[in-house]
């Protein structure tokens, strides 16, 4: 008989089975090593934080309000003028952040000027978490850079060599380092938008750069 019941009773076809695909493997460090990771490597141990303070006047101290009930966070009991250091009273001290890098091993240090200006003391601190006292070697507002000099008297700091911008080309990838509260480095990446951007004679041309920043990185 070939009725629907003896086609119901007749045996399945065969399935074929499939091994179960393998789960990937992640790339080993040395596959994740671009060469993105391996500049990172390089100039970070050269990357240093700066920390600076400066002394300036207390914009409250001129207030007979302030003078009159004091101020406790300079110690003031009221009921004089002031009596601090020069016109207006006490002066008050402001901290900033930013980064450097080291550019010779005998522990000079370039930076952006406005990061060191006015300050009146400037400490440096480095990947290993030691930290100098800087001086100021030499300052430019114009071109917003200044060169700082530390001392270890054991031996050399970690440096970067200085490249040439002769070559640059607009859209070449660049990086921006730094280590802005002496705990650690961070890295972004972006790239060259412009070079040999015209700027008054006296200063020489300018590139661009687009890569992201964060507080105490500039430098």
């Amino acid at each position: 008989e070939t009725g629907p019941r003896h086609l119901a009773d007749a045996p399945a076809p065969p399935v074929a089975l499939r091994p179960a695909p393998r789960p990937r493997q992640a790339a080993g460090p040395a596959a994740r090593r671009t060469p993105i990771v391996g500049a990172a490597e390089r100039v970070a141990p050269a990357v240093v934080n700066i920390s600076t303070e400066q002394r300036v006047q207390s914009p409250f101290r001129a207030d007979p309000f302030w003078n009159f009930f004091g101020d406790p966070f300079f110690g003031g009991n009221g009921g004089g003028t002031g009596g601090g250091e020069g016109e207006g009273g006490e002066q008050m001290v402001q901290n900033s952040l930013g980064s450097g890098v080291i550019v010779d091993p005998a522990g000079y240090i370039l930076t952006n000027n406005h990061v060191i200006s006015g300050a009146s003391r400037i400490q440096v601190t480095l990947v290993d978490r030691k930290t100098y006292t800087a001086e100021v070697v030499g300052a430019d507002a114009a071109t917003d850079l200044a060169l700082l000099k530390i001392e270890n008297g054991r031996g050399a700091f970690p440096a970067v060599k200085i490249g040439s911008s002769s070559d640059l080309m607009i859209g070449e990838t660049v990086l921006a380092i730094g280590n802005p509260y002496g705990l650690s480095t961070t890295v972004s990446s972006g790239f060259l938008s412009a070079v040999g951007r015209p700027l008054p004679p006296e200063e020489g041309p300018a590139g661009g750069l687009r890569a992201a920043g964060g507080p105490g990185t500039e430098g």
